[in-house]
């Protein structure tokens, strides 16, 4: 099932049937919803945990199957679709533990006026995922059979695998700092003081990580990257880890670039937030950083990327420099702290779905196009607030009722 849940139509769910698609390790059919009954909503759980705690994969509502097969796309008699999946979602957040992040429930409106509700569960990041129902306390995982109950050994092995994925990100992350902080980068940059943003995804640094996203990325990078001109400087082209784009000032000099890596990470670096005399203006950081990380999720919501994501800023050679609070050309409240040293790591933000982006077009703009939302801002409020603690300051001016209010 490679379509987006979005996009299904009665015609697909159909060929299913057609095609004969059988059940697998992430494909499942279900003739009926599960009823409320304390075991049957654990059985439910138990099916949405095993997807998680394996490969991800699909449930579908409203198909019946005979040996696996699918049969007929009967489809349910639902009186209010919206709350049927409101219930359905409500037990999947407050009966497995960890929350799984990103599971996605469909209706999938039928010409007879039913409905074939369907779940996607992706490959989590935080596995293994317990059914926490009541009494319940089970580990479930899926083999070519169906669902099954994992046992001790295959539990302590997930746990330690995803131990394993945030030395991972640690590891990448500080990889790159390193090599950037020693001129190791796709561009020669004319300044070794810069802004640096990553957006990880968790998936990537998994033992068994997607391998046909590279050749997505070769495909679609210069088209999501170079989709309009940043300025007429603007240049992109592929290179081993993926594809760069950068930017150069009039002087000639590469003040910016991002480079998307094959396998879904993202970075930027700007070298020109800061101005020559040792100072920024705060505002002017905020939503650079906040239009910079809505075009990372943009882009890798158009890559199919499922989250969650982790984002790391740092700040490099700034020992001494200042941050200002400024609207126009005045100056408010002049800072008397400066930042207290070279390198500077913000908060990491969690990005556990694509909520944020909501409505915004499947286009991901070039960076000069790409609007600063708001939405984003509140999901990294952390972050800025940090921003603006190293250079003294007690938090972001630019918040209201805990939303970020800093976009033009």
């Amino acid at each position: 099932m490679e379509k987006q849940l979005d996009d299904l139509s009665e015609a697909d769910l159909a060929a299913l049937v057609t095609d004969r698609y059988a059940e697998s390790r992430m494909v499942d059919y279900k003739r009926e919803l599960h009823g409320s009954a304390d075991g049957m909503v654990k059985e439910f759980l138990a099916d949405v945990s095993s997807f998680a705690n394996a490969l991800g994969g699909h449930l579908l509502y409203g198909i019946e199957e005979e040996a696996g097969e699918p049969t007929k796309v009967t489809g349910l008699d639902l009186p209010n679709t919206e709350n049927e999946v409101l219930r359905l979602e409500t037990s999947i957040r407050d009966g497995i533990v960890p929350r799984i992040p990103s599971v996605k429930v469909w209706p999938v409106k039928l010409s007879s006026g039913k409905t074939v509700i369907v779940i996607h569960v992706p490959r989590s990041y935080a596995a293994p995922h317990m059914v926490a129902f009541k009494s319940s306390s089970r580990f479930y995982a899926r083999g070519s059979k169906g669902k099954y109950q994992m046992d001790i050994q295959e539990i302590r092995s997930a746990f330690l695998m995803e131990e394993g994925v945030a030395d991972k990100v640690t590891a990448f992350h500080s990889e790159r700092l390193n090599k950037i902080g020693t001129h190791d980068c796709p561009v020669a940059l004319g300044s070794a003081r810069a802004l640096l943003v990553h957006t990880l995804p968790l998936a990537a640094f998994r033992r068994f990580r997607n391998s046909g996203l590279a050749t997505v990325v070769r495909q679609k990078a210069q088209g999501l990257l170079r989709n309009g001109e940043l300025y007429s400087q603007t240049a992109g082209r592929p290179n081993i880890d993926g594809y760069v784009v950068h930017r150069k000032e009039r002087g000639g000099q590469i003040v910016w670039y991002e480079q998307l890596f094959l396998h879904g990470a993202i970075e930027t670096v700007d070298t020109s937030f800061m101005g020559p005399d040792n100072w920024c203006k705060g505002r002017a950081v905020e939503q650079d950083l906040v239009q910079t990380v809505s075009r990372h999720l943009r882009v890798l919501r158009e890559l199919q990327v499922d989250p969650p994501f982790v984002v790391m800023v740092s700040m490099r050679w700034v020992r001494g420099c200042r941050v200002v609070q400024q609207e126009g050309d005045e100056i408010l409240n002049p800072p008397q702290e400066t930042i207290d040293r070279d390198d500077v790591h913000l908060v990491e933000t969690f990005v556990e779905n694509l909520d944020c982006l909501g409505e915004v077009g499947s286009r991901v703009p070039c960076p000069s196009e790409t609007p600063a939302l708001p939405s984003v801002g509140t999901l990294l409020r952390d972050a800025i607030d940090s921003f603006w603690n190293a250079a003294g300051w007690p938090s972001s001016p630019y918040y209201r009722n805990g939303k970020w209010v800093g976009c033009p």
